[in-house]
């Protein structure tokens, strides 16, 4: 009998040939540098660190006179070492607003730092072996952040076993490992993390969590992101909406190890309007029975997301979703009756 593969299995999977494809896009030699850090990054990070590579070198095609003539897998690895700071600060620069075939694409405070951040961990890679004699990314600030952040994250230092993985994938640098209790832990520079979570992904003691602010910044969070997918879809004609009610966990998708679904597989649902459908499948899930041997031991009627995370708010996303006319709360469950499959 074959091995069933998990969602997050398949993932990985699909996410390292989305690698392959992407590395073929750079210079050959750029390939050690993400060979090296296989073992201690998610695919999903360095399929991150590839695309923010490869912006660079188009910018060095297509900006610096000294490689117009030049093509993508003519670049050497000493090509580094004739990079100055002025050339990186033109590049951030650039990476404000460029062009990628017929798209303009711009960049904030976030972004820039995420690439610049990116550009510095691969310029380390080489000058740490000796593969190149200087590293003028150090010389070139990284962006900071100035929008208020409306989360925070902290690790708990009695928790943490000081493996150094979130020092390792955090793309903002924002980690520092020393010394607490007698033993290595993480510790995280509330200034410099951007928020991205990448850190609790990679976790396996489940050490770090969110620090959410007030009750008004708990909100917002979800007002966001009804916001965020209303200009996703904006301009944008017969969209249909799918969810997947399966393998429901405590975490999101990209939290490899929240493995343990809360529910028994609830089915697909789908529609055009995506607030009632993401309210729909919320009220299923609060009426469905619990997942037997499931450690929360929920019963049906249970609000279980808002027990897992008393501290979210998590309607008001629909609220807002609701307000901005994004679509609206009410709505009919119909259902598809499913045809048996022909006998053999």
């Amino acid at each position: 009998m074959d091995k069933k593969v998990t969602y997050h299995e398949q993932t990985d999977v699909e996410n390292t040939l989305r690698l392959r494809d992407v590395l073929k896009t750079l210079p050959p030699f750029c390939r050690d540098f993400f060979r090296a850090i296989e073992p201690r990054t998610t695919t999903k990070t360095r399929i991150s660190y590839a695309y923010d590579i490869r912006i660079f070198f188009q910018f060095l095609l297509e900006q610096n006179p000294a490689f117009k003539d030049w093509s993508m897998d003519a670049f050497t690895v000493d090509i580094l070492d004739q990079i100055t700071a002025i050339d990186l600060e033109e590049y951030e620069e650039y990476l404000k607003v460029y062009q990628a075939g017929d798209k303009t694409e711009t960049n904030g405070e976030r972004g820039l730092k995420r690439k610049m951040s990116s550009l510095r961990s691969f310029y380390a890679y080489y000058f740490k072996r000796e593969m190149i004699h200087t590293n003028p990314t150090v010389l070139v600030d990284v962006p900071k952040i100035h929008q208020k952040s409306i989360i925070r994250l902290e690790a708990d230092e009695e928790t943490c076993i000081g493996c150094g993985r979130c020092y390792r994938n955090c793309p903002a640098h924002a980690i520092a490992m020393g010394e607490g209790g007698g033993k290595k832990v993480c510790r995280i520079d509330p200034k410099q993390c951007i928020g991205c979570c990448e850190c609790m992904t990679v976790c396996p003691a489940k050490a770090i969590h969110m620090l959410w602010g007030s009750a008004d910044d708990r909100r917002s969070f979800g007002c966001r992101m009804a916001e965020y997918a209303r200009g996703a879809v904006k301009g944008r004609k017969r969209v249909i909406y799918i969810n997947a009610m399966m393998d429901i966990t405590p975490l999101c998708d990209c939290c490899g190890w929240s493995d343990t679904p809360i529910v028994p597989d609830i089915g697909f649902a789908f529609s055009t309007d995506p607030v009632a459908l993401d309210k729909a499948c919320y009220d299923l899930v609060t009426a469905a029975e619990g997942m037997p041997g499931e450690e929360h031991r929920f019963h049906r009627g249970d609000d279980k997301f808002a027990q897992l995370y008393p501290e979210c708010e998590p309607h008001a996303q629909f609220q807002h979703g609701e307000k901005i006319g994004l679509g609206s709360m009410d709505y009919e469950l119909r259902a598809i009756a499913v045809p048996p499959e022909p006998e053999e």
